[in-house]
């Protein structure tokens, strides 16, 4: 049998309502999994279970159709003014002792014209031991700026914690161009640069350059 990913089994339950009176809605998920296995099935009995939930503020209803908006441009469709709060977090288990984890966090996301600016936090917590737990945090904020419909620039910068050492404190920025060749083809250019963190350097220098085939 060929696939491109191991997939969990799992139900979701979704849904979305759009509130006209100041555009966006609400959109809310939950779901369970059969989480930590194989393709084989679940090698524990327990399920992981996961929910989001987030609030929209102007631009396009998040149940409606681009079709349906009588503000839809010809031009700049792409523009959507709004600002987006959420919440999530996700429940689970792992290998067949079980040992737990839970991750918990938020984000916004804010549009303006060509500009599109996001950020999230989340922290978790995750068993070493059956007395034993570990706790991470990480956080990503960013800027998008749409220069050409066929050309956007982005910029992140990003920090994750995990432990007490200096080696597990990572701190990155991260800039990126993405060129639309086609509609179903994109060029992405982007480079990890590394902060320190005391004296201790937290990851080595990269940069990645990808065609992405989309059919």
């Amino acid at each position: 049998k060929f696939n491109f990913k191991t997939m969990q089994g799992g139900a979701e339950l979704w849904g979305a309502k759009s509130i006209r009176q100041t555009g966006g809605g609400l959109v809310y998920a939950v779901g369970l999994l059969n989480g930590d296995g194989d393709a084989h099935g679940d090698n524990n009995r327990h399920q992981d279970v996961y929910g989001r939930l987030s609030y929209k503020i102007g631009g396009l209803g998040v149940a409606d159709s681009l079709a349906s908006s009588k503000d839809l441009n010809v031009s700049g469709n792409w523009v959507d003014d709004s600002i987006r709060f959420g919440v999530y977090g996700y429940k689970g288990w792992s290998g067949a002792a079980p040992l737990g984890f839970e991750i918990g966090g938020g984000d916004i996301d804010f549009w303006y014209k060509n500009l599109n600016l996001y950020a999230t936090a989340w922290t978790g917590m995750e068993d070493m031991t059956a007395i034993t737990r570990k706790k991470s945090t990480a956080y990503s904020i960013g800027a998008d700026y749409i220069v050409q419909p066929w050309l956007t620039g982005i910029l992140r910068y990003e920090g994750a914690d995990q432990g007490t050492t200096a080696t597990k404190h990572i701190r990155r920025v991260v800039p990126a161009v993405v060129v639309g060749i086609r509609p179903n083809v994109t060029w992405t250019t982007e480079a990890h640069v590394y902060n320190r963190v005391g004296l201790l350097k937290t990851g080595d220098e990269v940069v990645r350059t990808r065609l992405r085939f989309i059919f």
